[in-house]
């Protein structure tokens, strides 16, 4: 099998020792995507041979003595003797499916099947038009789920309603108070449901959480009848809307019924909490919500910020206690809390999905994928638990993504702490193909010559209940070769696409960090971005530390750009060719040729810049950078960009190709650049939140005048089509799905593909403008109004501070 798909390292060649480790300024480390769909993988109905040493799993790296029928763990480096089935029919020629496929799937026996379940917690304190449009995906999405699914519907606005779906014969709920948190006690006692010896609840409580194809009819009825809160609104308020004690409720459900069982609770909400736990703003309209300003500086706006943040905490820790996933699917003009409700999806591994309206795209194409997804035959996994092993000479530093620690220590745990430290064992609540995990590796030998032509290995565990209710165990076990030739050689297995995922979590992490536990400034370091800004930068960025040497998150974000920079900068003095102070001479190779492009693009990316960006906006970026795929990461940190040109007679083949159905014509990539912005060619660009399709201005003039409907311009016609073909491929190929924006040059909706091109020809320089506000005649692209630094001045400070004596 070709792990490439499903674990990427930093570096293929692994250096021999701590000493070098420290040098190489990228962590040593591996993405690791348990279900990516590209893997075939072995599936087998027996428990695992585990070794008696280190509780590693017989993996194709293992050597085996056919004679003394024994197996050699290089991972915990002992000898294990066959299970007798094994021993008495192993030989070189009759292979168990263990040893000749690196992927494996073990169906446990015993393990009881369950389904899973998924409870619906609806907001309802929404506009008719708005609770319409929900209520319509709502009734779509459950046909789209499997008959034998588990259901339960919540919906809430001043109070919460848990509905007996199991009462057929009228609708049915019981209703709590949504100014205080809804305990576990409470719902015992209202609902009348009782633990047994066991803990598990009895099954009188299915009441509530029921197959789908035997409540679909009532499930259907409830939701049709629907309406909007009667409860007055004075016209200077906020809509009263207890999301945080909705939550609790959905959470305590959970617990007494689905405890360790495969499910997710869905969360859809229209606005911002206004009362009971979890409140983030005050009812009337005179408060302000937090911005980052407000958070930043500890204002009054952010007060609730705090205690909001710590009350989904304990939420979200409850949830993956008992094996659940939390989505998040926030739909507002306005911000909905999910600031503060952040950490209910990030640890517990769910879906995070933010639009303006329950009516677009983004949020109803999002969630019929994922009810879509639920199938039993679905790369979805439940209750997943990940488990790393390695070799003596690395140790597990930590790991980053949306997952929990479960602060297992063993012997390959590092004292060094690198993100979710101190363990080598996650949780969370639910994986699809696209969720990956960052694991940092810490290189703890000292000795270059007891690993000369040895091999590293790492061991990956993953226990999950499949969609079919089987419980299993998915083992990977890859090694890589240490690298005795030194520290130049290493890099040629450096995978800069790899080490921009490491460094980007790694930021978020740190920045996210840093918000939560308020943590103090760092210290005034003199950093590529000083030196390129001249200590001001971007206004949105700089702010001067205060008197007292503590500074708000703002500035901290700024240390961590600091950080970065300082990594690049030696990463550069260190694998660059030149001579001393001559930075005519600077030369990377071609491993490390785009890594200081992508490290700017990061930099200027709205994960780490929060210029224009809401603290809502902030958060939804950063968790879908820590679930996604190297591949999906770097197209958040550096979005595509393609170009469609009518240029002699290839837009004629195209024309013809396009009519007679083929789809599979591509477009010429271009680069991320403002002078790719041109008056005569059409733009896709995706930035995974987004795919804009961006027409020129000379474009733009023949759309209006109607030239595309006339039979002697159809190679126009086809033109036009193309990049909305290939958009709507690219809207269906992921989840949460992006939105979609067709603008043109000089129009207001333009601001999102100037926002991510290198701003390589500005207002400054002159660049020209016609009267469509698009390039002018003289080919030099679009002119950008902005005051950040292009590429261009970057590298060259980049390069004279990497070879300054």
């Amino acid at each position: 099998m070709d792990t490439a798909s499903v674990i990427r390292s930093s570096w293929s060649l692994w250096p021999c020792t701590r000493a070098e480790a420290n040098q190489l300024e990228v962590p040593l480390g591996l993405v690791y995507t348990p279900f990516a769909l590209s893997q075939p993988v072995q599936v087998v109905n027996y428990d695992p041979v585990r070794s008696r040493q280190g509780n590693t799993i017989l993996s194709p790296v293992c050597h085996v003595d056919f004679r003394a029928k024994v197996w050699n763990d290089p991972i915990s480096g002992g000898r294990n003797a066959f299970p007798p089935l094994y021993a008495s029919q192993i030989s070189e020629q009759m292979l168990p499916a263990e040893l000749t496929h690196p992927a494996m799937d073990y169906v446990l026996n015993g393990s009881t099947k369950t389904r899973p379940t998924v409870l619906l917690v609806v907001d309802t304190a929404l506009y008719e038009e708005e609770l319409e449009a929900l209520k319509d995906s709502l009734q779509q999405a459950i046909t789209l789920l499997p008959s034998d699914t588990r259901v339960g519907l919540i919906t809430y606005s001043t109070s919460v309603n848990i509905h007996e779906l199991g009462f057929s014969q009228c609708v049915k709920s019981y209703v709590f108070r949504g100014n205080a948190e809804v305990t576990q006690n409470d719902m015992m006692r209202q609902l009348r449901i009782h633990k047994n010896k066991t803990g598990g609840a009895v099954s009188e409580a299915e009441r509530f959480i029921c197959t789908l194809e035997n409540v679909e009819n009532t499930l259907t009825k409830i939701l049709d009848d629907l309406n909007p809160s009667s409860w007055p609104t004075p016209q200077d308020n906020r809509p009263a809307r207890c999301t945080g004690a909705a939550l609790s409720a959905a959470v305590g459900l959970m617990e007494l019924l689905a405890y360790q069982q495969p499910g997710r609770i869905m969360l859809f909400s229209g606005g911002v909490c206004t009362t009971g736990p979890g409140m983030v703003v005050g009812p009337s309209l005179a408060d302000t919500i937090r911005q980052h300003q407000h958070i930043q500086k500890s204002t009054k706006e952010a007060s609730l910020s705090g205690p909001a943040c710590a009350f989904y905490r304990g939420l979200a820790y409850r949830a993956i206690q008992s094996g659940h996933a939390i989505d998040l699917l926030c739909c507002s003009l306005d911000q909905t809390g999910l600031y503060e409700m952040r950490i209910c999806s990030e640890r517990t591994g769910g879906l995070c999905v933010m639009s303006d309206t329950f009516s677009l795209n983004v949020f109803k194409d999002s969630l019929r994928e994922v009810c879509r997804a639920a199938g039993p035959q679905s790369a979805q996994a439940y209750n997943v638990k990940v488990e790393v092993m390695c070799s003596k000479e690395v140790k597990v530093a930590g790991g980053i993504g949306c997952v929990t620690s479960t602060q297992r220590r063993s012997a390959c745990v590092s004292e060094s702490v690198v993100g979710e430290g101190n363990t080598c064992e996650w949780v969370c609540g639910v994986m699809d193909a696209s969720s990956s995990l960052a694991i940092y590796l810490d290189v703890v030998n000292n000795n270059a010559a007891s690993v000369k032509n040895k091999n590293g290995y790492v061991q990956f565990q993953v226990s999950y209940i499949h969609p079919n209710g089987e419980r299993r165990i998915r083992v990977h076990t890859i090694c890589y070769q240490f690298c005795d030739g030194g520290i130049i050689q290493l890099g040629s297995g450096f995978d800069q696409e790899v080490a921009t995922c490491l460094m980007a979590r790694l930021a978020v992490y740190r920045a996210n960090k840093r918000e939560d536990d308020n943590y103090s400034g760092g210290n005034a370091i003199t950093s590529l971005f000083n030196t390129i800004t001249g200590g001001s930068g971007n206004t949105a960025n700089a702010v001067p530390a205060s008197s007292s040497g503590s500074a708000a998150p703002v500035e901290d974000l700024i240390d961590i750009i600091r950080w970065l920079d300082r990594k690049l900068i030696r990463l550069c003095s260190v694998f660059g060719e030149y001579e001393k102070d001559k930075p005519d001479t600077f030369q990377l190779n071609v491993e490390f040729e785009y890594y200081p492009q992508f490290m700017y693009h990061l930099r200027r990316s709205p994960l780490l810049d929060l210029f224009n960006s809401s603290p809502d906006e902030t958060v939804y970026y950063r968790i879908c950078l820590l679930k996604e795929t190297v591949a999906n990461t770097m197209t958040i940190i550096c979005p595509s960009l393609q170009q469609y040109t009518l240029n002699s007679s290839q837009a004629q083949y195209q024309g013809a190709q396009y009519q007679q159905g083929d789809s599979s014509i591509a477009p010429v990539p271009c680069l991320l650049d403002s002078t790719s912005l041109k008056n005569d060619c059409i733009l896709l660009m995706d930035d995974y939140f987004h795919v804009i399709i961006w027409h020129g201005s000379l474009i733009n003039k023949w759309v209006e005048s109607q030239y595309h409907l006339l039979p002697q311009y159809q190679n126009l016609k086809a033109l036009l089509q193309l990049p909305q073909m290939h958009a709507n491929l690219l809207l269906k190929s992921r989840i949460p799905c992006p939105k979609f924006i067709s603008c043109n040059a000089g129009g207001s909706q333009e601001r999102f593909i100037l926002a991510r091109v290198n701003p390589s020809s500005t207002h400054k320089q002159g660049a020209g403008y016609d009267s469509y506000g698009g390039a002018g005649d003289d080919g030099r692209g679009t002119a950008i109004l902005t005051e950040d630094v292009n590429m261009k001045t970057f590298m060259d400070h980049l390069i004279k501070l990497s070879v300054s004596s």
